[in-house]
């Protein structure tokens, strides 16, 4: 079909499209954003300083548009075209009420407003956000986003891998809606007629949410109990080990220096010390803590002791037996 209205613009495209046509577009990078208009023509403004057409392109017949990433310079990839150079400009599209719209892109946000029939929206790490009058509405993307901002009833189906749902509209006439590992938000009243599914999947959407957030903690909170475990047995085992190695001292050196207990008492000091943590593992994370204070405290109080104690006896030590 041939544009009946002159062009003066390189960067604007109109085409007629009455109520009850098709707009498909499949675009890579291109953020688009779509807005419903009153009348009978697609007008599709592309941010860019040179023709439009060279940088997607735009085919249409009777009852149908078809917006696609320009031919120059890409490569065809399943329903998209991957380009290998150019310039990927944003679209602004008018589309006339009552189109029925399906938008996919591989990384390019989608917004749209004012939709009121039937729509699909694609992305496959961009965004959605649609502003909806009426529905039904399917939103699919695998780490975008997905979110729902509705003034009427409508039906809603949508679906994200690592990305979050949410749908706010006056009232839900159908819902079905899925991620893996996002959050499913709905603020909107059921319909009667929706009945026990829909109030359902709220109540396994809710659970799913706390599930994996629940589930983040649980993790969490296991690896640091994990850790602090590990630390507090390698914590037992060095103060036996000190407390055996100073008792043993304590004794080597009871014919060298007197007041030779300070060294006993401390290695049993250590020697209990690490008894109670390796048999008492359990025992608060504040009980340990305490334990560690007193313990550096009399450990270090100890060891002042007995340097000032080996202070004037270093030549004997030194001396053969």
């Amino acid at each position: 079909m041939t544009d009946t209205r002159p062009v003066t613009d390189p960067t604007v495209r109109e085409l007629p499209l009455a109520a009850g046509g098709d707009l498909e577009l499949r675009l890579g990078a291109n953020r688009l954003r779509i807005r419903v208009v009153d009348g009978d023509r697609v007008v599709i403004r592309g941010r860019t300083d040179h023709d439009l057409e060279r940088d997607v392109e735009i085919t249409s017949g009777s009852g149908w548009v078809r917006i696609t990433d320009g031919p120059a310079g890409s490569l065809r990839f399943g329903p998209f075209t991957m380009r290998s150079g150019g310039h990927v400009p944003d679209l602004e599209i008018d589309v006339p009420r009552g189109v029925r719209i399906s938008a996919r892109t591989l990384s390019g946000d989608i917004e749209a407003v004012g939709v009121a029939g039937p729509s699909r929206w694609q992305s496959a790490s961009g965004s959605v956000r649609v502003g909806a009058e009426g529905g039904p509405l399917t939103i699919e993307t695998v780490s975008g986003d997905a979110l729902v901002d509705a003034r009427a009833p409508l039906a809603v189906t949508a679906r994200t891998v690592s990305g979050s749902v949410k749908i706010r509209a006056p009232r839900i006439q159908a819902l079905d809606a899925a991620t893996t590992s996002g959050n499913v938000t709905v603020d909107a009243a059921l319909d009667p007629a929706v009945g026990g599914p829909s109030k359902q999947f709220l109540l396994a959407a809710k659970a799913a949410g706390l599930t994996w957030n629940v589930g983040t903690i649980m993790l969490t909170a296991i690896a640091a109990v994990l850790v602090f475990s590990a630390l507090l047995y390698v914590i037992a085992f060095w103060a036996i080990s000190t407390g055996i190695f100073e008792i043993i001292a304590g004794i080597r050196l009871r014919r060298v220096i007197t007041n030779e207990w300070l060294l006993l008492v401390q290695g049993a000091l250590s020697l209990l010390f690490g008894i109670l943590i390796l048999f008492a593992p359990g025992v608060g994370a504040l009980a340990i803590v305490l334990w560690i204070g007193a313990y550096a405290c009399v450990f270090g109080i100890a060891l002042l002791a007995l340097a000032f104690r080996l202070r004037g006896h270093q030549r004997l030590i030194a001396q053969p037996t």
